[in-house]
């Protein structure tokens, strides 16, 4: 496993030449663009075909990945469903919905062959994340359709893999296929491109009949009803009503670095769930046996209880430690999460050397243990130090992730979030569109781009040397002027989005923020300096107001400025 997944830079990188071209095929051709692909995970992927076109560059547009599962299926010879390769595409073209405009241009890609989401693993994650990464630079978000009976970990492991993931991922499923009368599937399918082409979540999540979730912090929870999924841990990030409601202050804030991925999972991990009275030999008897083994995730009793009567847990649990395996504890219960300090058992359990899970979910906790015991060397002392961290917004990092009242964290996050929209408090499709990608819509932090803030440098120097040399200062405010025209023509022109240029490199937010920081100190520093030690006339003080004027101009043109609560809507 680890050795084919590390071979992932090379293929990625074989084909990315390939992908590149595929976008710019897709625009102009509804046919095959390119020839089927195989990822080093050993996954197989049928040729990208357009859905719809992009009409403009400036059109928003997304990557459909498509597994297997429910939502395309049809009915065989005998009867019963199975997924069918084309018969996806074949709906979606006949769709109205997907030649409306306010739907965003789509490509689709199927795995092949077509799969149940049981016989879906590690291998077939990874070539998940591994289509995605060659295609992320061409498309605005991502659509992954499987079957919903594994959706949660796959959900999980993708967004451990994907680092600095600045733009939405969404996970989509049905539990009634497209070829019934009455199903979900299609209501799915379609909100699940809206979101991804107009919402922009950084993040992995999953959408399910009227919720959009976090990823990793998602559960099955209903085996025949629609709303399949529950996060019972963290407030929904988007709810489906009259239009969108969108929880921003759910939402995780855009990166810093670069987009990255890792696609090493291990896969020597056991899964146990405590039962009360029951013989605990099985324990001993994985230590003993799978020599290859390197963590165990325990599903103990309420917020960690088990056994202790007899001792015997608490020895197999030490003899598990003592051999160099990573042990866990979780809990059986669907919603709050383990506190090992309640009963002295936990203690024990605590001293001996388990992790507490916290409120992960059990999809969410053994994806994150098996991403990082795959980190080429980190030690176990690393590695346990890591997983007690928040890495994607799979767990509340503070131990009172229940409060005094009873209440969970995500719910005091929703009570307290900010309903945007009309009457309703919802947006709706033609607001998220015309929202999408522009940093003072929607709420969302964006990153503020090197050349942006160095902006703000130029403009801050501009008052120095006026201060200093004020017979020069119109010459520098002409070339200031000119950079921030620039900038406000490129964002008119399409040329810039929220996430960095369409074509070519990303800037790195965090000296962004850096020369930002300086260019608005340095700013105010030399207006200070102009008005107390010149002590000019009105035309002076007049000219002082400039470099406040060129910070802010500066930042919106080139790509933004955080927007943590103020004008969400158009």
């Amino acid at each position: 496993m680890a050795a084919a997944a590390a071979a992932s830079a090379a293929a990625v990188a074989a084909a990315s030449a390939a992908g590149d071209s595929a976008s710019s095929a897709a625009d102009a051709h509804p046919s095959v663009v390119i020839s089927a692909s195989r990822t080093s995970a050993g996954t197989a992927w049928s040729d990208p075909v357009v859905v719809k076109h992009r009409k403009s560059p400036k059109e928003r547009s997304i990557f459909v990945i498509y597994m297997g599962g429910t939502l395309g299926m049809k009915p065989n010879e005998e009867g019963a469903l199975e997924p069918a390769p084309g018969y996806l595409l074949s709906r979606m073209r006949e769709m109205r919905e997907f030649a409306e405009d306010e739907m965003p241009a789509v490509t689709l890609v199927e795995h092949e062959p077509l799969l149940d989401s049981s016989d879906m693993g590690p291998p077939e994650w990874i070539g998940i994340v591994e289509v995605l990464h060659r295609h992320y630079y061409d498309y605005d978000g991502f659509v992954v359709i499987m079957g919903t009976d594994t959706m949660a970990y796959a959900a999980s492991a993708a967004s451990f893999m994907m680092e600095n993931l600045g733009k939405p991922v969404v996970f989509t499923g049905s539990m009634v296929p497209l070829c019934e009368l009455y199903n979900d599937a299609k209501r799915n399918l379609v909100v699940a491109c809206i979101l991804a082409g107009y919402v922009d979540v950084p993040e992995v999540t999953l959408f399910i009949n009227s919720t959009l979730f976090r990823g990793n912090r998602v559960t099955k929870v209903d085996s025949h009803g629609l709303d399949a999924f529950d996060s019972p841990n963290y407030a929904p990030l988007v709810r489906l009503a009259t239009g969108f409601r969108v929880n921003f202050a759910a939402f995780r804030p855009q990166p810093k670095g670069r987009f990255r991925i890792s696609t090493e999972l291990c896969d020597e991990i056991a899964v146990l769930r405590m039962v009360p009275g029951f013989s605990d030999n099985y324990i001993n008897a994985i230590i003993e046996h799978t020599p290859t083994i390197r963590g165990i995730v325990l599903q103990l009793y309420g917020t960690g209880n088990a056994a202790q009567r007899n001792g015997s847990f608490m020895a197999a649990v030490q003899a598990a430690i003592r051999r160099g395996i990573m042990v866990v504890a979780t809990t059986q219960c669907a919603k709050g999460g383990v506190k090992l300090e309640t009963y002295a058992l936990g203690r024990r359990l605590l001293q001996a050397g388990v992790i507490s899970a916290g409120d992960m979910t059990t999809e969410g906790c053994t994806c994150k243990l098996a991403w990082l015991l795959a980190r080429p060397g980190a030690s176990l002392e690393k590695t346990r130090r890591a997983f007690r961290k928040n890495l994607r917004g799979e767990l509340t990092e503070s131990d009172a992730f229940v409060t005094s009242h009873g209440a969970t964290v995500s719910s005091i996050i929703e009570d307290h979030s900010v309903a945007h929209g009309g009457a309703s408090g919802a947006l709706s499709v033609a607001e998220m569109r015309s929202a999408a990608g522009r940093p003072s819509r929607l709420g969302v932090h964006r990153r503020t781009g090197t050349a942006g803030s160095l902006l703000g440098g130029v403009a801050s120097m501009d008052m120095i040397l006026k201060g200093a040399f004020f017979l020069i200062a119109p010459l520098i405010i002409l070339v200031v002027g000119l950079g921030i025209a620039v900038g406000l023509a490129s964002r008119a022109l399409g040329l810039h989005t929220n996430r960095g240029w369409r074509a070519g490199p990303r800037f790195d937010g965090s000296v962004g923020a850096v020369c930002s920081a300086i260019g608005s100190v340095g700013a105010v520093i030399s207006t200070i300096f102009i008005y107390v030690v010149i002590v000019p006339g009105w035309e002076m003080q007049i000219t002082g107001l400039a470099p406040f004027l060129f910070v802010a101009l500066g930042a919106y043109a080139f790509c933004g400025v955080p927007t943590p609560g103020k004008a969400r809507r158009a």
